[in-house]
């Protein structure tokens, strides 16, 4: 049961990109478009940080609530990100995980199952991954409608077929203007991330972002 959950927490996470409705975006209509303006000033002061932006490392603690499973699960590792298309989560701790997104490839390696699954990931899927939000804002517009709320952004998916109720960016004041994403399912599950210990344009090394299997280690294909 144990292994189920820790599988389902991670999944969870991405499953986004495995999601129903990543197909192309419609032509724009004269209100979409004035959404897409309004989006674009609500997210300016985000992106205008972002574009100095190279590289972003840092810790995060995450927590997860299951409401079919009625868990809540609590994870912290580190992050780095190499701007606009790699990513790598380390999620530390007894039941080690990891996340590579590699320009059009994405991996999730579990060390307690020996296996490590590797599928397509494209510029729509980035666009519809919350965590990938992190590296590439230019997906949120495209792909969100957000409103300025008290003390955080609220994105919801334009898209009505993804299962994401809405996503929120707190934003912070200092060096990283992001301080924690909650995301909202339509299940009532919820994944809350906290990012902290931020530093950025620290010229991470690409090998960073490679996975490399360990021997013995089962690679499937999605």
């Amino acid at each position: 049961m144990l292994r189920k959950v820790m599988s389902f927490v991670v999944s969870y996470v991405l499953f986004f990109m495995l999601s129903p409705g990543c197909g192309g975006t419609p032509p724009l209509n004269a209100a979409d478009r004035e959404v897409r303006l309004r989006t674009v000033d609500v997210l300016k002061p985000i992106i205008d940080s972002y574009n100095t932006f190279k590289d972003i490392k840092g810790q995060f603690k995450q927590r997860s609530v299951i409401k079919d499973m009625d868990k809540e699960m609590k994870y912290e590792g580190e992050f780095f990100i190499k701007i606009p298309s790699k990513m790598f989560w380390h999620y530390s701790g007894a039941d080690k995980q990891e996340v590579y997104i590699n320009g059009g490839t994405m991996t999730f390696y579990q060390e307690k199952q020996n296996q490590a699954v590797r599928t397509k990931y494209d510029e729509k899927t980035i666009g519809q991954t919350p965590l990938a939000l992190l590296s590439d804002l230019n997906g949120a517009i495209k792909n969100y409608k957000a409103t300025q709320m008290a003390g955080y952004i609220r994105l919801i998916p334009n898209d009505e077929q993804l299962n994401i109720t809405y996503i929120d960016i707190y934003t912070s004041e200092g060096q990283f203007p992001i301080k924690r994403i909650i995301v909202k399912d339509k299940s009532a599950n919820e994944i809350e991330i906290d990012v902290f210990n931020i530093a950025t344009n620290t010229h991470i090394e690409d090998s960073t972002f490679v996975f490399t299997a360990p021997k013995g280690v089962n690679v499937v294909d999605n």
